[in-house]
């Protein structure tokens, strides 16, 4: 469990308000009563989200731009939501009054769900910022050294900071410049079916079945991270049962043929049930897909072929994935990459 993301946010976020809440606070002094418990409340949240911002930013790639109004909202309403937990607990054994409890439990629990369903779709209400494990390490160390020259009032202290802060914007530029020129194509982990993003620069051509484009929050799961991380702007979807028959060039590096696939001097063939090869007669390609609808007369071809790698679907039985190994071991040449042990493969042309 430690080495979940959850634990670490909460944990810094406790961290945060223990140390960083109180020197918020005595930024302003406020004698106006309910005006101070609103800027005890910002307070709160300010300090919360600046320990878990870089970590947060880390995994999830997005900054919430009106965390300050949720939370307004949000903390005391959660707080409520606790006690009325307990209270329920509390009179369990009472049925009138726990019944009374639990609607009104439902009703703040809906109100909190519609609050937040609400400002997450308001315009801007997030920014996409992609960042590595080493800008991670330099925010905190940023905000470390920041906190500290606050305390000691020393002038290198600052300097250092706004040195390791533009350092920390610069690699930020590079990689947002190198994601504009990169190249490459990445197997997905789907158990239902096949899910292939192949981006240049920012755009994407998606190929994949048509159950996976019904189930939006699927795409969500398993492939929007990736695409976030390499700031894809456009995507072009082909579904498997509309693969172009004919030679069909998309842009200026991709080339679609009924399951074959032409990226940057590299080819791959996707194989399910329905593409069979004669099995004495073998195909040169660098990558074939082997999807878990594939059977033996799918792959007997594969024998009298050239390949660099066997790609086993996630989603590809156990049994299945036994025999390809016995069929093609790594001694004959074939490296073969489980998706389902191994996650998604991703191949980058030179």
């Amino acid at each position: 469990i430690i080495t979940k993301p959850g634990f670490w946010l909460s944990y810094l976020a406790v961290l945060g308000i223990v140390y960083l809440y109180p020197k918020i606070y005595e930024f302003i002094k406020i004698r106006n009563k309910f005006v101070e418990k609103i800027w005890a409340l910002l307070c709160v949240s300010f300090a919360a989200q600046i320990a878990t911002s870089p970590l947060s930013l880390y995994y999830f790639n997005q900054f919430p731009n009106y965390f300050l109004v949720s939370n307004i909202i949000v903390v005391p309403l959660a707080s409520l939501i606790v006690y009325g937990g307990i209270a329920l607990i509390t009179f369990s054994f009472i049925p009138v009054v726990s019944d009374i409890i639990a609607i009104v439990l439902t009703y703040m629990l809906k109100i909190l769900n519609l609050t937040v369903y609400s400002i997450e779709h308001l315009p801007y209400s997030t920014s996409v910022i992609v960042i590595n494990s080493m800008q991670m390490g330099l925010l905190y160390l940023f905000l470390i050294i920041l906190f500290y020259f606050f305390e000691s009032k020393r002038a290198f202290l600052l300097k250092g900071a706004l040195i390791i802060f533009l350092f920390t914007v610069l690699l930020f530029s590079i990689n947002s410049i190198r994601n504009m020129y990169s190249k490459e194509i990445t197997f997905y982990v789907q158990d239902k079916g096949t899910a292939i993003d192949i981006r240049s620069g920012k755009n994407v051509v998606f190929i994949t079945d048509d159950h996976i484009l019904e189930n939006p929050a699927m795409l969500d799961f398993f492939i929007k991270g990736n695409r976030t991380k390499n700031g894809v702007r456009h995507i072009v979807t082909v579904s498997l049962t509309d693969v172009p028959q004919k030679d069909t060039l998309i842009g200026k590096d991709i080339c679609l043929y009924h399951n074959f696939i032409a990226f940057r001097g590299n080819r791959f063939v996707l194989l399910n049930k329905s593409h069979i090869f004669p099995s004495d007669k073998g195909i040169l390609c660098d990558y074939i897909y082997i999807s878990h609808k594939a059977n033996r007369k799918n792959t007997d071809f594969i024998k009298t072929s050239e390949v660099k790698k066997l790609i086993l679907g996630s989603g590809m039985p156990l049994y299945r994935k036994t025999e390809l190994h016995k069929e093609f071991p790594s001694v004959k040449g074939y490296l073969l990459y489980d998706l389902k042990k191994r996650g998604a493969f991703t191949f980058t042309p030179l």
